[in-house]
């Protein structure tokens, strides 16, 4: 007779395989449940993207939740075979704790920025683990042990210093001393009276590091419905100022056209260097060099 604690853990193990079944299909259309800017930073750091993540917590729930019915299959038929699935199904939850251990430490100490989702998987995780005690369990011990041990050693190894701190104003513009463009753009922006929230980059290193920006300056916009990073100085006036970048545009363009007709000896290469795209926008500078200029 299957009783209380064995059914919980079979619903709760169930439902989360629900869940990370509607994360892996939400994902293949664009778009996830948690779509908060710690989610996104968690889904940035995964190497070949957070489906990977999200199938290797399918199969560890699919495992403990296939497990765990079978050991109930094997009640009273096969003591044998049903000792094998329950350890199988309490080495998985431990190996699942551990890796919690890991996601939980390089959140607090590393992005210092809680996912949401990660976070109710943790607890999910966390909670079979305490059904599994609650049922004789006493391997689920060394599961708590490895998530507090991991988790601490990632406090030991990464303790906390400079927090990621996501700007709350709608437009806030990252510069760098010793960026030429920065200067020019802040100077501009003075000139005109227009007040926009600036931070210097080394006193926030880590929110444009985490999203894989290296240039600076950049204006960050944090709308409702709408998180956008503009680099450049180029790309940041013609946000801000449309219809004179428009002008300057067309200006440089006709007096490109006339280089072009009075160099028409130029050869072949120099043109395609001339249109060649740039791999860093225009008007920017790399924030980890000492000068720009």
């Amino acid at each position: 007779m299957v009783n209380f604690k064995e059914r919980l853990f079979s619903i709760i193990s169930f439902l989360a395989i629900v869940l990370i079944i509607t994360e892996l299909s939400l994902n293949l259309v664009g778009t996830r449940l948690c779509e908060t800017e710690g989610c996104e930073l968690v889904a940035k750091q995964v190497r070949f993207g957070d489906w990977v993540i999200l199938l290797l917590g399918l199969l560890i729930f699919l495992t403990i939740f296939l497990t765990h019915r079978l050991s109930l299959k094997y009640v009273k038929k096969d003591e044998i075979k049903r000792k094998i699935y329950n350890e199988i199904n309490n080495y998985v939850i431990i190996i699942a704790l551990a890796c919690e251990g890991f996601f939980s430490g390089y959140q607090a100490f590393r992005l210092f920025m809680p996912c949401y989702f990660c976070l109710i998987v943790f607890g999910i995780i966390v909670l079979l683990a305490i059904v599994k005690l609650l049922m004789g369990n006493r391997e689920m011990l060394a599961g708590f042990g490895a998530l507090i041990g991991v988790f601490l050693l990632f406090y030991i190894v990464l303790p906390v210093s400079s927090p990621v701190e996501v700007p709350k104003e709608p437009v806030t513009l990252f510069y760098s001393e010793n960026c030429k463009h920065c200067r020019e753009l802040m100077k501009e922006l003075e000139e005109k009276h227009i007040t926009i929230n600036h931070i210097l980059v080394d006193n926030n290193p880590f929110f444009l590091k985490n999203v894989g920006i290296t240039q600076v300056p950049v204006l960050f916009l944090n709308l409702q419905g709408e998180k956008r990073f503009i680099i450049g100085k180029v790309n940041i006036k013609n946000y801000l100022f449309p219809q004179e970048v428009n002008k300057e545009t067309k200006k440089k363009a006709i007096k490109k056209t006339k280089q072009v007709k009075n160099n028409s000896n130029s050869s072949l290469l120099d043109f395609m260097q001339l249109k060649s795209p740039l791999n860093v926008p225009e008007g920017a500078c790399d924030e980890e060099k000492e000068d720009c200029d």
